[in-house]
């Protein structure tokens, strides 16, 4: 999740398991969760002022990737 300001800092990151789980830390470094998917993890902090989230999908080596245009 990363501030308004395309240059922000980044508010919170985190990982999906093979499971579906999504793993977050968010920069503080006291918070960190488990949800039961990524979209609940956009869902927290989606519409709060002065942040816009999203979420980065990364592919594994030698998988197709999306162009610049499809990834926006």
């Amino acid at each position: 999740m990363r501030s308004r300001d395309p240059a922000g800092p980044s508010a919170a990151w985190g990982f999906a398991d093979g499971d579906g789980r999504a793993h977050l830390l968010v920069v503080d470094g006291r918070t960190r969760m488990t949800l039961a998917s990524p979209e609940r993890a956009l869902c927290l902090f989606a519409g709060r002022p002065g942040l816009s989230a999203r979420l980065v999908r990364l592919s594994r080596p030698g998988a197709a990737a999306l162009d610049r245009a499809e990834a926006a």
